[in-house]
């Protein structure tokens, strides 16, 4: 993990207690702060990105983020996206989405595997044609949150994993989504929920299979007919306790 790490060496010597403090870096994080991508930019992996608060993204500008990117989000910090994204991973060179510590919360369990503890990516209305491929997104409120887009407006997913959520992995309105290869699972509410679009899902898991007292009591893929909408799974598995919810069905 990017971030200083602390300790103290304490010893004793005539009757008296001293300590020896101890401070070290593994890596030297980019920390962004507030900060706006307001122009065309690209985020490369010669450094981990720690993000304090909200990273957005301007509309118009196109922010591209090369494979092998890890981004680490503090208590809360979510990147909000105006414009396009361009996550350019690889199967070899994933990106990584995920909250900062990388301690343990339970035996076993890295911190960063809880949900909640940040609150994902939103793409807004605003936002464009955007992909995900080979990017991990992990341990957010909502992991990937598409609005209602102002214009049309097309998501591929592919080869990706967007699991552990409070409430959803993926949520959807009025969107194309083409997700390929990819993992959707454990969300408190849902993994998916889909309104009113496009979408096809090729060999994928929408799945519940942990609990963390949050995951497989709702919906593995929630379905919401009230609008115009359309969903095709191919050579899919869906799985939960409840594995599929169409409101609004005829």
């Amino acid at each position: 993990v990017p971030f200083s790490m602390f300790d103290s060496i304490s010893f004793s010597y005539n009757g008296n207690i001293d300590y020896v403090f101890l401070s070290a870096f593994s890596e030297t994080p980019i920390i962004l702060d507030h900060y706006v991508v307001s122009s065309d930019t690209t985020f490369s992996s010669t450094q981990p990105y720690f993000i304090k608060d909200t990273l957005k993204e301007a509309e118009g500008v196109t922010l591209n983020i090369d494979g092998g990117v890890r981004m680490y989000f503090d208590n809360g910090a979510r990147l909000y996206v105006d414009g396009m994204l361009n996550c350019n991973g690889t199967v070899d060179n994933p990106i990584v989405m995920r909250y900062f510590r990388g301690d343990d919360v339970l035996k076993d369990t890295k911190y960063y595997l809880a949900p909640g503890n940040w609150n994902g990516v939103c793409l807004s209305e605003k936002s464009g044609d955007c992909n995900f491929l080979s990017t991990n997104i992990i341990g957010g409120t909502q992991n990937l949150v598409i609005d209602s887009a102002l214009v049309q407006r097309k998501v591929v997913i592919g080869n990706s994993q967007i699991y552990n959520a409070k409430y959803g992995s993926l949520v959807s309105e009025a969107c194309e989504i083409y997700a390929y290869n990819s993992l959707f699972a454990n969300g408190g509410m849902y993994n998916v929920a889909l309104t009113d679009g496009k979408y096809l899902f090729n060999h994928c898991t929408i799945a519940s299979y942990l609990d963390f007292a949050l995951s497989g009591r709702n919906s593995a893929l929630f379905i919401d007919k009230n609008k115009s909408i359309s969903v095709e799974l191919n050579n899919s598995l869906v799985c939960g306790s409840n594995t599929c919810d169409i409101d609004n069905a005829t």
